[in-house]
């Protein structure tokens, strides 16, 4: 293994998933970054919950996994993040699932916001 790859193994086994994540994603190894953003569990102000979402949703994309990147915002009912990611890249989902998102989205923020007027 390399230096970083070394590194990154290390912050992972001190549960430092955020470092171990952003190391891994600079190695291109987008599956362990994505895995790593999930298992955060230390959040604050500056880095939620959803922000180690979308880092991960990102380490999907930029592997090619569209579907996973769309089914982890769903999963985690990011429904602005899912309608966000279909929105801006059509051309990687078909007009059923980008209908789909559309929906969830629209039916999340009709309960939720429609019942504060």
């Amino acid at each position: 293994l390399g230096m970083a790859d070394h590194a990154a193994q290390c912050f992972e086994e001190a549960g430092k998933h955020r470092d171990a994540g952003n190391l891994y994603r600079g190695l291109r190894r987008f599956d362990k970054a994505a895995e790593q953003f999930l298992r955060c569990s230390q959040f604050s102000d500056q880095y939620t919950r959803r922000d180690a979402c979308v880092d991960a949703s990102q380490c999907y994309q930029a592997s090619g996994d569209w579907a996973g990147a769309l089914r982890l915002f769903y999963e985690q009912k990011l429904w602005a993040e899912a309608l966000n990611l279909a929105a801006q890249h059509p051309h990687h989902f078909d007009a059923a699932t980008r209908t789909k998102t559309a929906k969830m989205a629209f039916l999340h923020f009709e309960k939720h916001e429609g019942s504060k007027e």
